[in-house]
């Protein structure tokens, strides 16, 4: 008998153990970090980290242990926590200067990087960026960072060899005309950089999807008019500083604006099946989920759209290691259904239905418009879809339910 669906409420920073055994999340409420055991929905541990001025950031270490990295007034705070008892293995800190910090961990856990402010009185703009390997939480490495343009630096992905950290400069950029530069810095403080594309827009997403391709996502600036709200999504190839897909042109061939939902990486050959929804201009309306599917060269080799309850209610994960396709579509604002595919494009059958359960004891909660974004990923090794959603035209928190990825 397959296991049930659970679903945590108000969650944010969502991570996986790599074995598909536990989930992480960090509370929105009270920043408490949460280990759930994945098959029964068993809370495993729920650990407060000390005091902080804001923001906890957590990754997953091993099937046994999950980073946690804290901001304190003017130190950033680092522990390795034990699954499933939630003790504290090991712990450091270092100084940072007031303000947001920016954390990036490798994909094997073995290495983490933090991007937080100059402590150093300095009349230039700028950051420190500490290397920190996971398994003693010792510094490796701590170098001065001047990004290449001046604004602030919001997100940063670290490389799958864990020996680059890389960010997207400027993060923001109001002219169409603005040439927006990949910056890579290493242990040993070396850097490099240059232009990659050109164009408007707040950086909303970063991630290496494989050693040389680098999938960048800007919100344009336009604020109003028949592009205010869209995606423009990149797969890049920053050491040739090329652009290899640029999503302006799927959005011209599926004749609308579509915002970016989330990308899954094949398996097997590296294939790339991204997720897009329509531009969000009456939420409450039934709409339809875009698919593209891209090569490693970025060439589109298919793409097809699915009808969905809901604007900004869709998602697609690939099934396994062939071609088949899990899609996530909307019923109604209490339900969800994950379809599938033979292949991308082809007929779909129904896989199972996921109810969306309200907590308990809350009355008229969601009323506020009775809408549902929801977007869909899956665990490491692909053994649980994890649906991410909200319900409420102005829904500010996001509650997360994982079922088995069957089919």
């Amino acid at each position: 008998m397959s296991p049930e669906a659970r679903t945590a409420y108000g969650v944010t920073r969502v991570v996986w153990s790599p074995d598909d055994r536990w989930l992480a999340y960090v509370r929105a409420g009270d920043e408490q970090v949460v280990c759930v055991e994945a098959e029964s929905g068993r809370e495993l541990f729920a650990w407060s980290p000390p005091r902080f001025w804001g923001g906890v950031f957590i990754a997953a270490l091993s099937d046994e242990s999950l980073l946690v990295v804290t901001r304190g007034a003017d130190d950033v705070r680092v522990f390795a926590v034990a699954v499933p008892d939630g003790g504290v293995l090991a712990e450091t800190r270092f100084d940072a200067a007031p303000g947001d910090i920016v954390v990036a961990a490798s994909a094997d856990g073995s290495t983490a990087a933090v991007l937080s402010g100059l402590t150093h009185d300095t009349k230039e703009r700028g950051h420190e960026l500490t290397w920190l390997d996971t398994r003693s939480l010792t510094i490796v490495g701590r170098e001065r960072v001047i990004a290449v343009r001046g604004d602030r630096l919001r997100r940063m992905a670290m490389h799958p060899d864990g020996l680059w950290a890389t960010w997207l400069s400027p993060q923001q950029a109001p002219s169409y005309a603005e040439r927006r530069e990949v910056e890579r810095v290493d242990r040993a403080g070396v850097t490099w950089g240059g232009p990659v594309f050109t164009g408007s827009g707040d950086l909303q997403a970063l991630r290496w999807v494989d050693v040389d391709r680098l999938l960048v996502a800007v919100e344009p600036a336009t604020v109003t008019g028949p592009n205010a709200g869209w995606t423009r999504v990149l797969l890049t190839d920053p050491s040739r500083a090329r652009v290899v897909f640029d999503g302006e042109r799927e959005a011209a061939r599926v004749g609308t604006a579509l915002v970016f939902s989330e990308v899954d990486v094949h398996p097997a050959d590296g294939r790339l099946l991204l997720s897009w929804t329509n531009r969000l201009t009456d939420p409450g309306e039934a709409s339809t989920g875009t698919a593209t599917v891209l090569r490693r060269d970025g060439a589109v080799v298919a793409g097809w759209q699915t009808a969905t309850g809901f604007t900004g209610a869709y998602g697609a994960v690939w099934a396994d290691e062939g071609d088949g396709v899990i899609e996530l579509v909307a019923v109604s604002d209490e339900e969800v259904l994950l379809q599938r595919r033979e292949e991308p494009g082809g007929e779909t059958k129904r896989v199972r239905a996921v109810r969306l359960e309200r907590p308990a004891g809350v009355s008229g909660w969601g009323a506020t418009g009775r809408v549902l974004a929801a977007s869909m990923a899956t665990s490491p090794r692909r053994g649980w879809a994890a649906i991410t959603w909200a319900v409420g035209r102005y829904a500010k928190d996001e509650q997360l339910t994982w079922a088995p990825l069957v089919g």
